[in-house]
Order: structure tokens, then sequence, then C-alpha cells
């Protein structure tokens, strides 16, 4: 089905935290909403084989934005298609995308994935700041080898996480959100697996040293 099949009304997006389609679709989208200008994921302009940074912006409102109404379409893959059309993306004569346009909403292009980065940091804030905290929480109980207590935090988390992505639960988006949580709790860095070998390491090593034999 294609946006047109939906009967959305100007109504319908009003509620948006950026409401995009109220911008004529020509229009540079960080003039109507200025609060993007001071980030730069939004202000770097992007055109390159056809993909603009204003068709990128309207496609993450319209599919993470909490109140979009895209939420009604129940089909992952049939809410992606229809937020790509509605953002300004042109379908081909066969009635798909380009390739470059498919790289975009898979979340597959550097600077789109950045931009989701910012918009789920900003505009989710609440619901992000429990997910961050309860992602700290699974690593720290992991690493104290707590499981029940990393379990108990882990069905926490995934209830959460379907919250901040809208129940986008595909991989990319996933990925993606894990990139966010990364790059946002140095605590996190330091309870990877790599760590916890090293951590392990240290404490053998300094294990064998306070039990060497006395000469």
């Amino acid at each position: 089905m294609a946006y047109k099949d939906y009967n959305f009304r100007p109504d319908d997006f009003r509620h948006m935290r950026l409401n995009v389609m109220a911008v004529p679709i020509t229009k540079d989208i960080t003039t109507y909403f200025q609060e993007l200008q001071q980030y730069p994921e939004f202000k770097k302009r992007i055109k390159r084989d056809g993909v603009s940074t204003n068709c990128i912006v309207r496609f993450l409102v319209l599919m993470y934005d909490p109140q979009s109404p895209l939420r009604r379409i129940p089909d992952y893959f049939q809410r992606k298609s229809v937020a790509a059309e509605a953002a300004g993306f042109k379908f081909k004569a066969d009635g798909v995308f380009e390739d470059n346009v498919q790289k975009v909403i898979s979340l597959q292009d550097g600077a789109t994935t950045l931009m989701m980065m910012r918009f789920l940091s900003l505009f989710r804030s609440m619901e992000f700041t429990m997910l961050q905290r309860l992602y700290v929480t699974i690593h720290e109980k992991l690493f104290y080898e707590d499981i029940k207590a990393a379990t108990a935090a882990m069905a926490e988390y995934q209830k959460m996480e379907k919250i901040v992505l809208n129940d986008d639960l595909s991989r990319e988006a996933r990925q993606t959100l894990y990139q966010i949580l990364l790059s946002k709790e140095d605590v996190i860095k330091r309870l990877r697996p790599e760590h916890y070998a090293r951590e392990y390491g240290e404490i053998k090593g300094r294990d064998t040293e306070d039990h060497k034999p006395d000469k």
C-alpha cells in the first residue's frame, strides 16, 4: 500500500514532537525547526546520489517520533516504505526505491545513523535515560556475576527498548541503539567483555604474586 492509501489527515501529525508534514517538501527543514540547527548531525547538508538531509530527517521523524501516526501501520517493512515515501523519496519505475535510498531507510548509511542517534537521545529523553541506566545495570550485574539481577534488568530493558524504538525491533534499529548507548556511557566501555578478561588477568596476576613462596 502507498502512503495515500492510508488516508492520513494533517491533524494526524499535529501531536508529533516535530511536525515535519507541516513543512513544504522543498523547504529546508532546519529553518522550521531551528532547535536542530545547533546539532552538527542536522546542520550538515547531505546531497549525494539524490539523498538529501531534508528527506532523511523527515523519514526518521515519521518512523521514530512517539506520536507519529505511522505507528498505526503494524508491518515494519510497510511502515518504513510509507515513511520513506511520505518523507519525499521517490520510487523507481519498478515500484522500489533506489539502492542509495534503501541504504538510508535500512540504517546502513552513517549520516542517517548519526541523525537517528541524536533524534532518539533528544526527543525520547526520559525513556532514553531510563534505558541507559538499565543498560549500565545489566553490565554491572554481569560483571559481578549477579545473574538474577542482570536477568531482571534485561527484562525491563527489553520493555523500554520497545518504547524508545516505537516497536521497531529490527536488527538495524537495535544495532543503532546499541551504538548510542555505548557512545554515551563510559562505564559500559569499562565493563565490556575484554575488560572482564583484563581485570581477571590482573586479579589472577596479583593472586599469584601474593601466594609466591618466600625465598
